[in-house]
């Protein structure tokens, strides 16, 4: 079981608007790093938070995991740290996470 976003101590956007677009030249997802494709659709997401305007450009995958693991607000840039915290350490026997599906744990 994970708890949301907004029960871990990260600031919450007090703006946050999401848009699907296609992509004209290649992106980088803010989340797991992937390329997104051109022609792909992503979700563009513009965010105000502490004063500050950012913008962010996410794969789809990432989108729908985030859609549920952030329901109550999401927080571009952490949606894999969140879910690696919430599911995958220590799923092995022996304590590890040897059987972790996070990209960045994947990349070791």
């Amino acid at each position: 079981m994970f708890s949301c976003t907004c029960d871990s101590g990260y600031d919450i956007a007090d703006i946050f608007n999401t848009t699907m677009r296609t992509a004209r030249k290649e992106h980088r997802c803010c989340e797991c790093g992937c390329t997104i494709e051109r022609g792909q659709q992503y979700e563009y997401i513009t965010a105000l938070s502490v004063g500050h305007w950012s913008s962010h450009k996410t794969c789809l995958v990432c989108a729908k995991i985030a859609s549920v693991m952030q329901s109550c607000g999401r927080v571009p840039g952490v949606l894999w740290d969140h879910v690696h915290e919430a599911n995958c350490s220590g799923d092995a026997l022996d304590g590890s996470d040897d059987f972790c599906i996070c990209p960045t744990r994947r990349a070791r």
